[in-house]
């Protein structure tokens, strides 16, 4: 939900990106909820190869796992599953809109950890945006929310997130507008679900 400019980039059928492969969630349990997710406050998988020598690649891996500060750790970690969402993706979501500053605010307007523009959170209830748990909360609902408005596609949810609903409906799909695909490529890397 940040600032975007517009310009062509090619998007795969059904907006899903090149190819038009959308990675998706797991299957969820009745009732529409996702089972339950490795919280943030695991502990870490070991370390992929990394630096020299056979199989290492020089950088993190794809999808190493935001690390969000400890005292929002289990913040991000309740809301996420009270949405059915994936840890991971949550603290992703919350990485690239904000940096996990709860007191971060774009030229736009949009306030806290997961960047609520103010009429979002007004439409959510949001009294205290600037409260962690409670913005959390709501980019949470607001998401989960999205993800079953496009049917589990989560880059369309990630894409109507970032550029809002209207502009994905109005280009069909992921709209071409580089800072909204490169903040779906993003997010879907640390949150290890990496469009191919």
């Amino acid at each position: 939900m940040t600032d975007m400019a517009a310009g062509p980039q090619a998007v795969g059928p059904g907006g899903a990106g090149p190819g038009g492969t959308a990675p998706a969630l797991p299957p969820t349990l009745p009732g529409g909820r996702y089972p339950l997710f490795p919280s943030l406050l695991s502990p870490p998988a070991p370390p992929a190869a990394v630096g020299s020598g056979p199989g290492a690649t020089g950088a993190a891996p794809l999808g190493a796992a935001p690390q969000p500060p400890s005292d929002l750790a289990a913040l991000i970690d309740r809301a996420a599953l009270a949405h059915g969402l994936p840890p991971r993706l949550l603290a992703a979501l919350v990485q690239e809109e904000s940096g996990f500053d709860p007191n971060a605010r774009s030229r736009a307007g949009a306030m806290g950890l997961t960047q609520l523009m103010p009429a979002t959170a007004a439409a959510l209830g949001v009294s205290d945006p600037w409260n962690p748990a409670e913005n959390l909360d709501a980019g949470a609902a607001y998401l989960a929310g999205l993800i079953d408005r496009y049917g589990g596609n989560v880059p369309l949810a990630l894409a109507a997130y970032n550029a809002g609903p209207g502009a994905v409906a109005e280009w069909g799909g992921i709209p071409p507008y580089p800072e909204t695909q490169r903040y779906v490529r993003n997010v879907l890397a640390l949150a290890g679900m990496a469009q191919t």
